[in-house]
């Protein structure tokens, strides 16, 4: 009888073990496998920040650009109100002139 109580603790305890090792094969997999996926988006994160870089980039580019063309402009318009300024002063000196005369 006491064989009897030994032998089947033994074959659970055998089965404990076997439930174990397939526990923690599994386990081990998971990781492998959680692992696998945390440096692909590691990878994915970095990429993600040279293209965001690179868009910051070019728009520090273009902001820049922009400007210069803006100041452009501006510098052409002021040089246009300038010229008609002095025609009207040349205008108004000259009709001043003639009505002098």
């Amino acid at each position: 009888m006491a064989e009897k109580i030994e032998n089947e603790n033994k074959e659970i305890i055998e089965l404990i073990d076997q439930f174990v090792v397939r526990q923690r094969k599994e386990i081990k997999s998971q990781v492998v496998s959680r692992q696998t996926q945390l440096a692909t988006l590691e990878q994915q994160l970095l990429l993600a920040r040279r293209e965001l870089e690179i868009e910051q980039q070019k728009l520090s580019r273009a902001k820049i650009d922009f400007k210069r063309k803006i100041e452009q402009h501006q510098s052409g318009v002021d040089e246009v109100v300038r010229s008609m300024l002095v025609e009207a002063d040349q205008a108004s000196f000259q009709s001043a002139h003639r009505i002098r005369k």
